[in-house]
Order: C-alpha cells, then sequence, then structure tokens
C-alpha cells in the first residue's frame, strides 16, 4: 500500500464500494442466476471506463458523460417497461465491483495514479 499519498482515496473508494455492495445483497434479490452476464457486462464496461478516468480528464469527462446518461435513460426506461427491474441489483452489482477492483488493483497492488491523486489534492 502507498504510504500518504494515496491512502485517502483508497480508504474512501474502498469504503464506499464496501457500504455499497453490503446494501446492493441487502436489499435486492441477487440470487436469481440469470443476472450474472450482466453483472459481468456492466463490470467490464464500467471497469474500462474507471480506469480512463483514473488517469485523463477525457476519461473523467467520460466517466461524467457516462452517469449523466444513465440517470437519465435508467428511470425512463424503467417507468416504460423497457427494462425490467429485476436486473437493477445485477447492473449496481457490476458497477461496484468494477470500482473496488480498479481501486484494489490501482491502489493496494499497484500505486494510484498521478491525475487521481493530482484530482483529490494529493501529490
Amino acid at each position: 500500500m502507498e504510504s500518504e499519498q494515496g491512502t485517502t482515496v483508497i480508504r474512501t473508494e474502498l469504503f464506499v464500494a464496501l457500504c455499497s455492495l453490503i446494501s446492493t445483497f441487502l436489499m435486492f434479490p441477487t440470487r436469481r442466476p440469470g443476472g450474472w452476464p450482466i453483472a459481468v457486462v456492466v463490470a467490464v464496461t464500467s471497469g474500462a471506463i474507471f480506469l480512463l478516468a483514473d488517469r485523463s480528464r477525457r476519461g473523467l469527462w467520460l466517466l461524467i458523460g457516462t452517469g449523466m446518461l444513465f440517470l437519465w435513460a435508467f428511470p425512463i426506461a424503467v417507468a416504460t417497461d423497457a427494462l425490467a427491474f429485476g436486473i437493477v441489483p445485477w447492473i449496481v452489482l457490476g458497477v461496484v465491483s468494477a470500482f473496488a477492483l480498479n481501486r484494489v488493483v490501482f491502489g493496494l497492488v499497484r500505486p494510484v495514479p498521478a491525475f487521481r491523486r493530482q484530482r483529490r489534492g494529493l501529490r
């Protein structure tokens, strides 16, 4: 683990990921076997976006744009029955898993990227 530079980033983001995983498992019945492919696709896609957001301003804007698009389209898709509400926990599980894995790999195993530390106001 890094000394002081990325420790704040690591602790904060792993805490958020852990809380999100626990609440996902407590609030939603993720025992249905059919949702795992959705979670894997979402995890790979969001993992790539998180990876890019940690390294460049373009990646950060991609993350912001994707999040805004999702926040706009998701309620409409659920309200119009274009998206089954049963896959919501799998989508959340995929995003949170990618978020946690990104911070474990680039925080515990390898150093937090310089652009990410700079965004946080660290060296």
